[in-house]
């Protein structure tokens, strides 16, 4: 059975991108109680017309509420659980154990989904949340591509992420945010602080990086694989980006479906998706990927294409030797 595609959806025009694509489910947060806490969630009344409006498309809709909860919380958030449940949403995805937990046992027929932020990468962490009613994980993203076969026979559904960003710690184990900056990413405030620059040394002495962004991963990028992660029997291939535009939705998951399909994406595919976001691509930890196949000390955000060459300066004009087109509204860096 082919595995579905679920897509991010952080604005209405990604919405609209995710569908003209073809995806298969998306998936977005609320005002509250989300781990993107900076993208532009949907209130509650758009949620309930997206859901509707997904459902007449054959399109299932899942919705985080993934953050860690203080006690004086876990009532409203309940409320709002109990909310979107009444609207027919499909799944939520949850990390707070605590709330599995509440809502397993007040809302018994709603699906939930186990979030990346939970950490699991293993058989054992799987048989405890079976026992919370938990029917699918979303698996780390450092796992090995032995560990998501170990999960995926357990028989429970098994998501695994297929594009989009990495952290440089484990999702949901991070404190680096919220130690330095007050900003705990269990609470959707991460301040990034591993797409920062550092400076390494070693016994007091520098140490060349070959670059300044010393924690910043690559993305990563399993699209040209997700006919292998299918034959181990992996249930949904997420894409990361509820931040992102629309153009890298509708790219991702369209190239997504195309090799599903069993077509091989071409050189424009492959440099359409680039022009949307990318800070070079890895396999990733699927694959065991480390050092410069996993890092990339020299920048921390998109660095679009290469589209050609300075060939002269004189005061303030520059001259360019073009080896890809430009266009109007184009950004341009040197």
């Amino acid at each position: 059975m082919r595995p579905e595609i679920l897509a991010p959806v952080g604005s209405m025009e990604a919405l609209n991108a995710a569908l003209a694509a073809g995806c298969d489910a998306v998936y977005f947060g609320l005002p509250s109680f989300g781990a993107r806490a900076f993208a532009n969630n949907f209130d509650l009344e758009t949620t309930k017309e997206v859901i509707e409006r997904c459902h007449l498309c054959g399109v299932k809709v899942y919705i985080t509420m993934n953050t860690i909860l203080y006690e004086d919380e876990m009532e409203d958030a309940y409320n709002m659980a109990k909310m979107v449940h009444s609207f027919g949403v499909d799944a939520l995805i949850i990390q707070d154990l605590g709330f599995i937990h509440l809502l397993h046992h007040r809302l018994p027929n709603l699906v939930l989904h186990a979030s990346t932020q939970l950490s699991v990468s293993n058989p054992y962490q799987i048989e405890q949340l079976k026992k919370l009613g938990v029917q699918r994980v979303v698996l780390a993203r450092e796992c090995t591509k032995e560990e998501i076969q170990a999960c995926v026979d357990t028989g429970i559904e098994v998501e695994v992420f297929v594009h989009g960003a990495l952290c440089i710690c484990y999702s949901g184990q991070c404190y680096f945010s919220s130690v330095h900056y007050g900003r705990s990413g269990n609470r959707g405030m991460c301040a990034q602080p591993c797409r920062m620059k550092y400076t390494l040394y070693e016994d007091g002495n520098k140490v060349d990086t070959h670059g300044e962004y010393v924690l910043s991963p690559k993305d990563l990028s399993l699209i040209d694989e997700v006919n292998t992660l299918a034959d181990m029997g992996v249930c949904s291939l997420k894409i990361e980006g509820r931040m992102k535009s629309a153009p890298y939705v509708y790219e991702s998951v369209s190239q997504v479906k195309k090799v599903l399909e069993n077509m091989e994406r071409n050189v424009e595919d492959k440099q359409n998706l680039r022009v949307t976001f990318n800070r070079e691509y890895t396999v990733g930890h699927m694959y065991r990927a480390s050092g410069k196949e996993l890092m990339n000390s020299k920048t921390c955000n998109h660095q679009g294409i290469e589209i050609g060459k300075v060939v002269k300066v004189n005061k303030n004009k520059i001259c360019i030797q073009l080896s890809q087109n430009l266009h109007q509204n184009d950004g341009i860096r040197f």
